[in-house]
């Protein structure tokens, strides 16, 4: 068998982040510009310190229109991460995780530093790539 996988060998590392002092229209604009459907958020020092999701924006639109609040900066509005994955897992391990929490995308972190980013869609792509290299024939 060909050797094992990473998560280093699978992840994003050139994708979109905000920072937790970003106005959330702001955000809310690069999100649809873009069509991305959340952000990793990060403090000044490029430290990973939140996220941001279609479902917190949604909320900050009912909550200005239905009662006049201030939008807010995105440290206002953002979840804290409840996972993080170091680029050295394996993908069987990120596998595991993925099948036991509904979560779409995992920030990956080394050294606490933000160093990319893997989705579902990556890990399955890869694999399928590793294990079947020229293309499933009939």
């Amino acid at each position: 068998m060909a050797s094992e996988l990473l998560v280093a060998d699978l992840m994003d590392k050139k994708f979109n982040t905000v920072k937790e002092s970003d106005t959330i229209n702001k955000v809310i604009r690069t999100l649809m510009k873009k069509g991305l459907i959340g952000l990793l958020v990060v403090d000044d020092e490029g430290n990973l310190v939140g996220r941001l999701s279609e479902k917190e924006c949604l909320d900050v639109f009912v909550h200005q229109t239905y009662h006049a609040l201030p939008a807010g900066k995105v440290k206002d509005h953002m979840s804290k991460i409840e996972f993080t994955v170091p680029s050295t897992m394996t993908a069987k391990e990120v596998a595991d995780v993925f099948l036991e929490n509904n979560i779409r995308r995992l920030p990956v972190v080394d050294s606490e530093k933000l160093v990319g980013q893997i989705t579902r869609r990556d890990l399955v792509r890869g694999l399928h790539l590793h294990f079947f290299p020229q293309g499933v024939t009939k």
